[in-house]
């Protein structure tokens, strides 16, 4: 990989500093599940989802490194009864249900399908309060 630095102007190129702004842009509303986290008791779950904690082990952040369109489901976090899932970067909490094959199904509202309508490009982070762990 590419290391990104100034050329011998000491200059950046304009392609190093859209890409840094970019990662700024993402951390500026996920940063949340980045900073001050732990690793959680699972680190991942199949190909697109990995999972941190917060340092409290309050909050369980699953980290969508896809779109996960109109539902997400996960398997190994349980949340307490009653307690709000949010998106980062999205005010109003997500309605979510326990499905006994499934686990936690996540809906994703209709508002945030268009891209232009999501907090961020890429790897959506979603803040559980989990009330137990699936094996």
């Amino acid at each position: 990989m590419p290391s990104i630095g100034p050329d011998a102007t000491g200059r950046f190129h304009p392609a190093a500093i859209r890409q840094l702004q970019y990662v700024g842009d993402w951390l500026r509303v996920n940063g949340e599940a980045i900073y001050a986290t732990r690793p959680w008791k699972h680190y991942k779950e199949g190909d697109a989802i990995r999972f941190t904690q917060s340092k409290d082990g309050k909050h369980v952040y699953a980290i969508s490194l896809q779109w996960p369109g109109t539902e997400l489901c996960l398997k190994q976090v349980k949340p307490g009864e009653g307690s709000p899932i949010t998106m980062l970067g999205v005010r109003d909490p997500l309605a979510w249900r326990m499905d006994p094959s499934r686990g936690l199904i996540v809906r994703i509202p209709d508002g945030l399908q268009p891209e232009p309508s999501r907090p961020c490009r890429q790897a959506y982070a979603i803040k559980i309060e989990p009330g137990g762990i699936n094996p």
